[in-house]
């Protein structure tokens, strides 16, 4: 009796989730330093890191009403002992011409895939931790505008570790 091919599921492994289905080995930009405010387009694949200590990277873009993207950030499926938060802001004009900036989506750890029990006692999940402290959500663009992602460590307050690194994708949404 000659049982069945066993694979191994890698938790670093990030080449089954909605955004990287079909990403390039390495992203084709990386981020600027010291960290001011870059310019993006997009869809957007950039490659950054959290350092030095409480490194804060900001991504600033356009958006059209009704658009609707995917966000992605991997730093702990690529094996960066990171834990990655990201805010999207919607740049929001006064009346007296300040800009303010409006948080519109929060982002922060992708929570296991559990299906709910059936008898209401057991566990009726996978038997393995499915979920990851990256981030990933959908994005729907309610104004036209200028917005800006926002991506921080929540471990890198006081360490600095070069090794902090983190891919941030944006894709449009089918």
């Amino acid at each position: 009796f000659k049982q069945k091919t066993a694979y191994e599921i890698s938790t670093r492994d990030w080449s089954s989730d909605v955004c990287s289905s079909d990403l390039a080995a390495e992203a084709p930009a990386r981020e600027v330093e010291p960290d001011l405010v870059q310019r993006a387009t997009l869809p957007l694949d950039v490659s950054g890191r959290f350092f030095p200590a409480a490194d804060v990277d900001t991504y600033e873009f356009t958006a059209a009403a009704g658009e609707t993207w995917w966000v992605e950030v991997a730093s702990e499926r690529i094996g960066a002992p990171c834990n990655p938060a990201l805010v999207v802001q919607f740049a929001r004009t006064g009346t007296d011409g300040t800009t303010a900036w409006e948080d519109v989506l929060e982002l922060s750890d992708i929570g296991a895939a559990i299906r709910p029990s059936t008898n209401h006692y057991a566990y009726d999940g996978p038997p393995y931790e499915t979920g990851s402290a990256d981030c990933l959500g959908k994005l729907d663009v309610k104004e036209a505008g200028t917005y800006r992602l926002v991506i921080r460590d929540l471990f890198g307050g006081t360490r600095d570790a070069p090794d902090a690194t983190y891919r941030l994708v944006v894709r449009r949404a089918e």
